[in-house]
């Protein structure tokens, strides 16, 4: 095997290596996100002056799909 061959096969696993770890990354903060954005805009029914704080999980995920997209 010459130098030229190790080191395209070096390369091909850094690439692998970096391209799945952004694969990770983005998977990761879409769903930690999405859990962020539920969570906090549930507090913020529950704390509100006449809001309604039985509001569920669910519901509010559906309320902000529905208004404000995904």
């Amino acid at each position: 095997m010459s130098a030229h061959d190790e080191d395209g096969g070096r390369r091909r696993r850094t690439l692998a290596k970096v391209s799945l770890s952004l694969v990770s990354a983005t998977m990761a903060e879409a769903s930690t996100y999405s859990l962020d954005a539920v969570k906090t805009r549930r507090l913020q029914f529950h704390r509100s002056p006449g809001g309604a704080g039985g509001r569920g999980v669910i519901r509010v995920a559906a309320e902000l799909v529905r208004d404000g997209g995904v």
